[in-house]
């Protein structure tokens, strides 16, 4: 190739092209440029989570409820966000429908779900969850032991006795538990 076909750059263009590079390069700032990653809005909230900032992490809540509905931990994530940022009540609803994707598998979660159901002063809808966890979950003893002392408390011994006696025919009961049940007997026979 003959070097007469080789375009000429002049001093002048390599200056402006240097300039105008170095220019995006290091200014800092240039929207086209921002070298930071897009969060997805669940990064968002548990950003502002770990700094502290409940209600900030509160506002990407709807988002991050539309692209994980389905997702047990990341309700949880959610529902321990609405608590801190003082919704009891969404706190409720988000770990209970974390019990409910998991199929009620993690006894502890749903204990906590029953929890903040309390705290958020939903008595009934407790006692709901607490049923629905025990019919999905029969052999989770801490549950249904809940469901139990919470059906005793509230003077409802007819539905309280057969959870009783299940605990009792898979001996995990403690003496309150017979003396509780007895007390039942008792009760029941002087009704009669």
């Amino acid at each position: 190739m003959p070097v007469s076909n080789i375009p000429m750059v002049r001093r002048s263009d390599v200056a402006f092209y240097l300039l105008s590079f170095s220019s995006l390069l290091f200014c800092g700032g240039c929207d086209r440029l921002d070298s930071r990653p897009v969060q997805t809005p669940l990064e968002a909230m548990n950003e502002a989570a770990q700094q502290g900032h409940w209600d900030a992490a509160w506002q990407h809540s709807d988002a991050v409820l539309q692209q994980h509905q389905h997702d047990p931990d990341v309700l949880a994530q959610l529902a321990w966000v609405a608590f801190e940022s003082e919704h009891p009540s969404e706190s409720a609803d988000l770990l209970m429908a974390a019990c409910r994707a998991e199929s009620f598998e993690r006894e502890e979660r749903v204990q906590q779900a029953f929890v903040a159901t309390i705290h958020a002063g939903r008595l009934f809808d407790g006692l709901a969850f607490l049923t629905d966890a025990v019919e999905a979950q029969p052999e989770q003893f801490g549950t249904r032991r809940l469901l139990y002392d919470l059906l005793i408390g509230m003077e409802n011994r007819t539905l309280a006795e057969p959870h009783g006696r299940h605990l009792v025919r898979k001996r995990k009961f403690d003496s309150e538990l017979l003396a509780s049940l007895c007390n039942t007997r008792r009760n029941a026979s002087n009704d009669t």
